[in-house]
């Protein structure tokens, strides 16, 4: 009987990386960030710089994504269906922001230490689209916090009711392209090094002022 590829193996590339990363996420849970975050204490002018954080993130991996070492990413994520700007272009602009602080502006998101392999680019994209189940729990609490729709959220929210579904269809689709010798390794390096940067950027957006 064929395996459902949405049925992960224990030993398998996705396995490795949430176990190799395991430590990096909850590094970034515990943030100041990410503290000020679920406790309800960020300030507006604080949550929009972390989507222009995240822009930042995002312009820079569709870019590479577009580039020949994204070659692997392409042969099942298609920024039609799953880019996230134009999401946080319009959340940015219902709120008026003027772009980036310089603090924000200066953190090196992909510095030279970084493996730009096309296995590490698809452990970058295993990250930030693994935010998307977070801001599926933070995204109430950023609602109520600040007095805003859920509606005015897009970015929270990419994928409404089928989150589940296409984290699934995700992951599958990673397993499946970690196939060759030593890319769950580079896929590591590259979640690893994402982790990292996304953690001084969400740090960064602290300085915003009230």
């Amino acid at each position: 009987m064929e395996r459902s590829v949405n049925v992960l193996p224990a030993d398998g590339a996705v396995a490795r990386i949430r176990a190799a990363t395991k430590s990096a996420h909850v590094a970034t849970e515990r943030r100041a960030f990410s503290q000020s975050l679920v406790r309800g204490q960020l300030t507006l002018s604080q949550y929009v710089q972390h989507l222009e954080a995240y822009r930042l993130l995002w312009t820079d991996l569709e870019r590479t994504m577009a580039s020949p070492v994204g070659e692997l990413g392409r042969t099942f994520w298609r920024a039609d269906e799953r880019s996230r700007l134009a999401l946080l272009q319009e959340d940015l602009a219902e709120h008026g922001s003027t772009g980036p602080t310089d603090v924000l502006r200066n953190i090196a998101f992909w510095d030279q230490s970084m493996p730009v392999t096309p296995a590490a680019v698809l452990g970058r994209l295993y990250v930030l689209e693994g935010s998307s189940l977070g801001g599926a729990i933070l995204g109430p609490i950023l609602a109520k916090s600040l007095g805003l729709s859920t509606e005015s959220m897009r970015y929270y929210n990419p994928y409404g009711n089928s989150l589940t579904k296409q984290w699934g269809s995700f992951v599958a689709a990673i397993e499946l392209a970690l196939s060759g010798p030593g890319q769950t390794e580079q896929a590591i390096e590259g979640a690893l090094g994402t982790f990292a940067v996304v953690g001084d950027a969400l740090d960064a957006c602290l300085t915003a002022s009230s």
